[in-house]
């Protein structure tokens, strides 16, 4: 996300990115209007005052605008639901007292990195706001909003009323896939509640990481990341995808499944710039290394072969079968006894159809599906 504090000496976004044109994908507004030269697609125009837009680069690069400087007081008009907010200022001031104006309206606002500025849960992991960020809010009703003046800070932007969220240590960062949702875990919805330091992932169907944090003692907002369908891999979440989650005890470095069963807001199932927040959380006394699993296949949809894994806790005898949507056997893929961890079988599909169908996995004491989609 990013923004200027000008008006371009000439607004048109093709004429204003030509120069970094090469390491460009697509630029994208709040509308969903584009710039995407791999297709000679402009439907943006002129860019627009207060507006902040959605870049997605192949490599770093630096954008110069050269224009008139917009007054930090510039009335933005913003609709309610989601906007993407340029920021004026030309030093960094705090994101609590810029939003100060409209406090009362605003549900969430986060940058691209998927830090919030969320009151409800008294979270606050952005921080400050700087000169060339552009910012997502999301508001209650369509307002005109003005930045308040300034104090040119340069403190982290926490005041003590929020707490800083730590580094995690167990658990990698996920991937940055350009769109995500925010999950907000109360401290009140926990039964049995986390240490200072514990931390919390999410992973999508294919067991794949989507969104890491640490427990400091107050809310959680975990951001899961979705799916960049401008790329030909799955890297994120798929709308509609469940998502599962579970917790590192760093005092005995154990891993527990965490398992939400009842959601205030929302549910545990991905849309872009979704919100959820849980009601109630339960650790499951069934940790990552005891329990079967079936992982999504990859790649899906496929032509051809598709990798299909699963993970047994024990030495045992495993049948995977392929069904159509009539329920009918078209095909064995194993019916082995498999060491315990994470396995492995490489199947082809070249005999079936294009279409969808169901890879079902059984053991003695489990069973699982999911859906494999076949392209020609």
């Amino acid at each position: 996300l990013f923004s200027t504090y000008l008006t371009p000496d000439n607004p048109d976004v093709e004429t204003l990115f030509n120069s970094i044109s090469d390491n460009v994908t697509i630029v994208k507004d709040q509308d969903g209007l584009v710039l995407w030269n791999m297709f000679n697609i402009n439907t943006i125009g002129d860019m627009t005052d207060g507006e902040a837009y959605q870049a997605k680069m192949s490599e770093s690069d630096i954008l110069t605008i050269e224009g008139e400087l917009i007054p930090y007081n510039y009335p933005i008009s913003l609709t309610a639901g989601w906007n993407l907010l340029a920021y004026l200022h030309q030093n960094c001031n705090d994101v609590a007292d810029m939003m100060a104006p409209i406090e009362n309206e605003l549900i969430i606002i986060k940058d691209e990195n998927g830090l919030v500025y969320w009151t409800m849960f008294n979270v606050n992991s952005l921080g400050n706001m700087c000169p060339g960020e552009g910012f997502q809010l999301k508001i209650l009703n369509d307002l005109t909003f003005s930045y308040p003046s300034g104090t040119s800070s340069s403190r982290l932007g926490f005041d003590d009323s929020y707490e800083l969220v730590e580094r995690n240590v167990h658990y990698d960062k996920p991937a940055n896939t350009g769109n995500n949702m925010i999950i907000g875990l109360p401290k009140t919805s926990w039964s049995v509640m986390p240490a200072i330091g514990d931390e919390i992932a999410a992973y999508d169907e294919s067991d794949r990481l989507i969104g890491s944090t640490v427990f400091n003692g107050d809310h959680i907002a975990l951001t899961v990341w979705g799916d960049d369908l401008t790329t030909d891999t799955k890297d994120g979440l798929a709308i509609g995808e469940k998502i599962t989650f579970k917790l590192w005890n760093t005092d005995m470095n154990t891993e527990s499944k965490l398992v939400v069963t009842k959601w205030d807001q929302g549910s545990d199932m991905y849309t872009i710039n979704g919100i959820s927040v849980a009601s109630n959380i339960v650790l499951s006394s069934e940790t990552s290394l005891d329990a079967y699993k079936l992982y999504q296949n990859e790649p899906n949809p496929f032509n051809g072969t598709t990798t299909i894994r699963f993970y047994v806790p024990e030495s045992t005898e495993v049948s995977i079968s392929v069904y159509n949507m009539l329920g009918e056997h078209v095909s064995n893929v194993t019916n082995d006894i498999f060491n315990a961890g994470e396995n492995s079988i490489v199947f082809n599909a070249n005999d079936l159809r294009q279409g969808t169908y169901f890879v079902r996995m059984t053991t003695d004491s489990f069973i699982a599906t999911k859906n494999m989609n076949i392209v020609k």
